[in-house]
């Protein structure tokens, strides 16, 4: 399968239906400019053939931009040959796993003039050396992950979009120490893995870091122990000082499972260092487990926000629901207003414990010159329907494009 997956089965397929159809598949470069594959599925015995399909695949991309990715497996050497002597052609490329069987990596340095996006993740404790890519003018997005060495032999300068999966930077202090390296990153996203309940970094001795980013993501995988996640999340806020954010979200792959516990104190303390209360817009804890009284006063500390994202409880959960009356009411736009005045977009996640009619008001209070989207999703089985009259009344209101309703049960797979 994964060797049909390389030489594009579909694409072959539909090659074989006629010669017109063939020349058509064949003769067209951008149905081949993209390479995936996993190099622990590719037979040793069939060497030749791989070398022989990736040449295919290079020839028929023409000129193209070409988009590779390639999990490499430990005693799975991939022979980079036929890709590095197109490496003028690379703009997007993934290579993880073990990653130190990429050969010859090194013969694309110098070569790289397209390259846009970069993401190199090694898997175990293999040491990975960055040099290769240290010449690419156009290199705006790097995603890195496990033990970095040569980093700064990259052209940080240039990285506006920084992703750090479970990073250690061999011979610095702490990984975090590397982030001011990059003085134009506009967008750092820290992804954070912990199959084994145990701390992906060290949490102590975080260095305080003023950066001035424009949105900050933090994502939890796996299942972190409570105290856990909680602990790296106030440590970082700690840590950080974001003087010019406008965009943070909070997110968690096993939500609703396992929602996130909240630091709410050093997140106060984060707001207020950072002022928060003038360039914060876009909020999104909809992973958050939040009670009504620190969600009141998030609000009330962040009169800029224009687009927000939150959620009750799980059903399974003891805490109380946040999406209430009391928030909708103080949330609906009349005089006087009490939060978010400029806000346009909001996202809830509930458990369906208000009034539809409180709803309402608040949505039409919201509906003015710009339009305002508001999304509803419920918990599956948690016995109440959002009732079907009351979204037809909301639909009626943002009639003539004054703004978009979702009302829907949560499905499987939503985050």
């Amino acid at each position: 399968m994964e060797l049909q997956r390389l030489m594009k089965l579909p694409l072959l397929q539909l090659s074989q239906v006629c010669s017109r159809w063939r020349r058509l598949v064949v003769d067209t470069p951008g149905l081949w400019s993209s390479i995936q594959g996993v190099c622990r599925l590719w037979p040793g015995s069939k060497k030749e053939q791989i070398l022989e399909i990736l040449q295919t695949i290079m020839d028929r991309s023409g000129n193209l931009p070409l988009t590779i990715e390639i999990e490499t497996h430990p005693g799975h050497t991939l022979e980079l040959a036929p890709l590095a002597q197109s490496s003028e052609r690379w703009e997007t490329v993934s290579f993880t796993g073990a990653v130190i069987y990429l050969r010859p990596i090194s013969s694309v340095q110098g070569r790289l003039p397209l390259l846009k996006s970069l993401e190199l993740r090694s898997w175990g404790t293999e040491r990975l050396a960055l040099g290769a890519f240290a010449v690419a003018p156009r290199l705006t997005e790097l995603r890195i992950g496990g033990f970095i060495e040569g980093l700064e032999r990259l052209p940080l300068h240039q990285i506006r979009r920084l992703t750090m999966v479970n990073t250690w930077i061999l011979n610095t202090e702490h990984p975090m120490t590397i982030i001011p390296h990059f003085t134009n990153l506009d967008t750092l996203d820290l992804q954070f893995y912990n199959g084994t309940n145990r701390l992906p970094l060290p949490v102590h001795d975080f260095h305080s870091l003023s950066l001035p980013i424009s949105s900050l993501e933090i994502g939890f995988h796996d299942e972190f122990l409570p105290t856990h996640d909680r602990q790296l999340l106030e440590d970082l806020f700690a840590c950080f000082t974001l003087p010019l954010l406008g965009t943070f979200r909070l997110t968690s792959q096993t939500y609703p499972t396992v929602p996130l516990a909240w630091p709410h104190a050093e997140f106060l303390s984060l707001s207020f260092r950072s002022a928060f209360h003038s360039h914060l817009r876009v909020l999104d804890l909809a992973h958050v487990i939040l009670s009504p009284i620190e969600l009141s006063q998030l609000l009330q500390s962040l009169q800029s926000l224009e687009s927000l994202a939150i959620s009750d409880p799980p059903p399974t959960s003891a805490f109380p629901a946040v999406v209430t009356d009391t928030l909708l009411h103080d949330l609906t736009l009349e005089p006087p207003v009490r939060l978010v005045p400029h806000l346009w977009s909001i996202r809830l996640v509930t458990r369906l414990q208000f009034t539809d009619r409180i709803l309402l008001d608040f949505v039409s209070s919201r509906l003015g010159a710009r339009q305002f989207a508001t999304t509803v999703h419920w918990f599956a089985g948690d016995g109440r329907k959002f009732e079907a009259d009351a979204a037809t009344h909301v639909r009626k209101l943002i009639v003539g494009g004054r703004g978009t309703f979702e009302a829907r049960e949560l499905a499987d797979g939503d985050r």
